[in-house]
C-alpha cells in the first residue's frame, strides 16, 4: 500500500508496516476505519493525479523529441540539397564531395 509523505511523494510502505497497519484496523471502531477509508482515497486521488501529471510530461517530451528529429531530418536534407546545388556548380570529384558533407557535419 502506498503512503504519502508531507512533500506530496508517494512511497510503498513494506510487509511490516503494513502488517502494523493492519493490526491497527482490526481496533478501529466504525468511525475510525471510515475516516481511514477517506484518507486512503485521498491519498489514491493523489497518486492518480501524479500519475497522470507524470504521463502528460512524458507525452510532451516525446512530442518534443520527434519534432527534434524531424527538424533534424528536413535540416540534413536541406543540407544535402544545397551541397549537390553547390556540386554541380563546381568543378569537383564526388569524393571532395563526400569530404566537404563529412566536413560540414563534423562542425554541427
Amino acid at each position: 500500500s502506498p503512503e504519502v509523505d508531507k512533500s506530496g511523494e508517494v512511497k510503498m510502505l513494506s510487509k511490516s508496516q503494513i502488517d502494523e497497519e493492519l493490526s491497527k484496523m482490526k481496533g478501529m471502531s466504525a468511525e475510525e476505519a471510515a475516516a481511514a477509508a477517506a484518507k486512503a482515497v485521498a491519498e489514491a486521488e493523489l497518486a492518480i493525479a501524479q500519475a497522470e501529471e507524470a504521463a502528460r510530461e512524458a507525452e510532451a517530451a516525446e512530442a518534443e523529441a520527434e519534432a527534434a528529429r524531424v527538424f533534424a531530418k528536413a535540416t540534413m536534407k536541406a543540407l544535402k540539397c544545397k551541397l549537390r546545388s553547390w556540386y554541380l556548380s563546381q568543378s569537383i570529384t564526388p569524393l571532395d564531395l563526400h569530404t566537404l558533407i563529412y566536413l560540414v557535419l563534423l562542425k554541427l
